[in-house]
C-alpha cells in the first residue's frame, strides 16, 4: 500500500524514523528525503506521488504551521481530497509531533493523534488505521521476511455505536509455510482463538434501558441545546452525537520467527466508556518449534537448569533492568526521582523470580527486550518503559540450542 509522508524540512529527522518503519512493515512509504533520486523533476515527482498514494501521513509541528509554499499547498490537496472518499474511508491521517494545535479545516474533517516518536504507544493506532486502509483497499501486505514462513498481514475491525458502544480493531500476521505447513496452522488457530477472546470481552450487549428519549436530552447541556438551535434534541440527533463507545486496538507484531523459534508481541490499546484517559499495555508469546509443534516457553526454558545457574541469571537480569530502569526515570523525572525510595520498582520486578514474568518480554534478533506497561513500576503519565539485554550478555547461560538458534540461524530477519 502507498503511503506518502507530507512534512517540513524542520522535522525531516524526525520523520526518518516513521518511513523507515513503515518500510520494515511492508508498506511503499514515499519521502522525498529517501526517494527523489537526483536528476529527477521533484516538483512533477512530489505531485505524482501525492496524487497516486492510497494514504497520506500530514505530520504537522509547530515548525509546518509557521511555513507557507509547498507544505501548505500539499495540506490544501489532502484536505480537498478527503471529500472525495466515503465517510470512515481512511485516506489522510493528520500526526502531531507536538503540542501544536491542527488547522481547524483538517480537524472539522478528520481525527488526528499526536505521535512523537516512533516508539510511542500511539503510533499503534496508526497501524491499525494502516491496516484499516490496506483492507479497505483489499490490498494484501504480505511480507517474505523469512524462508520458512510467508506472512500476511490481516485486520479485523467491529463498531457498534452506543451509549455505551463498542469499537474494536485487531491487526494481527497470518502464517502460511510448506516445510512446517502444521507449525502455521497452529500459528493462525493461536491467533484466531486470541483475536476472538478480545473481540468478545469488547463487544457490549445493547443496553435497551438506555433506549429512552430522556436519557439522551438529559445528557445535554443548555449551552449545548443553544448550539443546535433548538430546545428539545430529537432523539435520532441524540442518538448521533451522544455516542460514547468502548475502545480496543491490538496490533500483534512477529519480533522473532525461524523454523526453531517463534516471538509474538501485543500492543493493546484500549479506553473505557467515562474513563478520564485510555490505557494500553504489551503482551508477548514466545514459542518452540519442535517436531511440527508449538511449544509455549517461560522465562527459566532458555537456560540451564541448575539452582545455583538460575539464582545467577535471575541476578544479572534484575541488576541491568533495575540500573537501566532509574535511568530512564531520573531522565524523566529529573530532581523529583529517590532512587533510594523507589517502592514502585521494587514492587514491580518482583515477578521476575515468578511465572508472572513469562509474558513480559520478547526477544528479536539482537536480544531480550522487557516491556513495563504504566502503573508497573510508574505513574501512568511516566509512560512505559523498556530495556533491553543483548544475546552476547546471555551467551554463557543460554542452553546450547538456543546459542545454535540466536548466533547460527541465517533466515531470521526481523
Amino acid at each position: 500500500m502507498k503511503i506518502f509522508l507530507s512534512y517540513t524540512r524542520d522535522d525531516q529527522d524526525k520523520v526518518k524514523p516513521f518511513y523507515e518503519d513503515l518500510k520494515n512493515r511492508k508498506f511503499t512509504p514515499w519521502m522525498d528525503f529517501f526517494d527523489l533520486l537526483p536528476g529527477m523533476s521533484w516538483n512533477d515527482e512530489i505531485k505524482s506521488h501525492m496524487s497516486d498514494t492510497d494514504v497520506c501521513i500530514l505530520f504537522i509541528s509547530s515548525k509546518s504551521l509557521d511555513r507557507i509554499g509547498y507544505v501548505r499547498r500539499e495540506l490544501n490537496y489532502f484536505i480537498d481530497k478527503l471529500d472525495e472518499f466515503p465517510k470512515n474511508y481512511i485516506f489522510c491521517i493528520p500526526i502531531l509531533l507536538d503540542d501544536c494545535l491542527p488547522p481547524s479545516d483538517l480537524t472539522s474533517k478528520v481525527q488526528y493523534i499526536k505521535v512523537p516518536g516512533v516508539e510511542d504507544e500511539s503510533w499503534n493506532k496508526v497501524l491499525s488505521s494502516l491496516s484499516l486502509a490496506a483492507s479497505q483497499r483489499n490490498i494484501v501486505i504480505k511480507s517474505e521476511q523469512n524462508g520458512v514462513f510467508e506472512i500476511e498481514m490481516k485486520y479485523d475491525y467491529e463498531i457498534e455505536n452506543g451509549n455505551p458502544g463498542y469499537q474494536f480493531s485487531y491487526s494481527y500476521p497470518y502464517f502460511d509455510s510448506k516445510k512446517v505447513s502444521i507449525v502455521a496452522r497452529e500459528l493462525n488457530q493461536l491467533l484466531t482463538a486470541q483475536r476472538m477472546s478480545d473481540k468478545l470481552s469488547c463487544r457490549i450487549l445493547p443496553n435497551k434501558s438506555h433506549e429512552k428519549e430522556s436519557f439522551y436530552l438529559e445528557s445535554f447541556l443548555e449551552s449545548e441545546k443553544e448550539i443546535l438551535g433548538v430546545k428539545n434534541v430529537d432523539y435520532g440527533v441524540a442518538n448521533q452525537l451522544r455516542v460514547n463507545n468502548d475502545y480496543s486496538s491490538t496490533v500483534c507484531d512477529v519480533c522473532y520467527l525461524s523454523e526453531n523459534f517463534v516471538s509474538l508481541r501485543f500492543d493493546i490499546n484500549y479506553y473505557s466508556n467515562g474513563a478520564a484517559h485510555d490505557n494500553y499495555y504489551t503482551k508477548n508469546m514466545n514459542l518452540r518449534i519442535k517436531d511440527n509443534k508449538l511449544y509455549v516457553l517461560s522465562f527459566c526454558d532458555f537456560f540451564y537448569e541448575d539452582y545455583e545457574t538460575e539464582k545467577e541469571i535471575l541476578d544479572f537480569f534484575e541488576n541491568v533492568i533495575v540500573r537501566e530502569v532509574q535511568k530512564q526515570k531520573f531522565l524523566r523525572h529529573k530532581k523529583e526521582y529517590d532512587e533510594n525510595e523507589d517502592d514502585w520498582l521494587i514492587d514491580g520486578i518482583n515477578g521476575l523470580r515468578d511465572e508472572s514474568f513469562n509474558d513480559r518480554f520478547s526477544i528479536d534478533s539482537k536480544g531480550w527486550v522487557f516491556h513495563f506497561d504504566p502503573y508497573v513500576i510508574d505513574c501512568f503519565a511516566a509512560g512505559k518503559y523498556e530495556v533491553n539485554v543483548s544475546h552476547e550478555s546471555l551467551y554463557e547461560w543460554y542452553r546450547q540450542e538456543y546459542k545454535d538458534f540466536f548466533f547460527n540461524e541465517t533466515d531470521n530477519n526481523f
